[in-house]
């Protein structure tokens, strides 16, 4: 029988994706930005990413330093890209 826990598991990739978004939505005009949907940028960001899980707040703090000292880059242009496509579909 499976053992009960209340743990969870957490992508950090989401969370620096999110943070990410936030940095470069600031630099559309408002009445682009407000039609940006920010769930279909972090889709496809993330889907261009490598996962980054963590099943406890301690580890979810390590793994968003580790991504933000490996991955930056790769967020930064993920989103970036993301950005380009939503805004074709708008």
């Amino acid at each position: 029988m499976a053992e009960k826990t209340n743990q969870t598991h957490k992508n950090a990739m989401e969370l620096l994706v999110a943070d990410e978004i936030n940095k470069q939505i600031q630099r559309y005009p408002e009445n682009l930005s407000k039609y940006m949907n920010r769930i279909e940028l972090a889709t496809f960001a993330l889907n261009r990413l490598p996962p980054l899980y963590a099943s406890s707040e301690e580890g979810l703090a390590r793994q968003k330093v580790r991504g933000r000292g490996e991955f930056q880059k790769q967020i930064t242009e993920a989103v970036r890209q993301s950005f380009a496509a939503v805004q074709r579909d708008l």
